[in-house]
């Protein structure tokens, strides 16, 4: 993954805005899983990462 010019406030920020988005009741195993989430986290964390397809 490398670095990232975030900081930590940034990315607590930023879970706590995923945290709604992501709970048990609205995981999908095809639309809205882990995967996703860390597509969207590496996204934040470095516009030039993301999950591979």
């Amino acid at each position: 993954m490398g670095t990232t010019d975030r900081t930590p406030l940034e990315l607590e920020a930023f879970l706590r805005t995923q945290q709604p988005i992501f709970t048990p009741d609205k995981y999908d195993m095809f639309k809205h899983n882990c995967n996703h989430f860390s597509d969207l986290l590496l996204r934040f964390l470095s516009s030039r990462l993301h999950v591979p397809s």
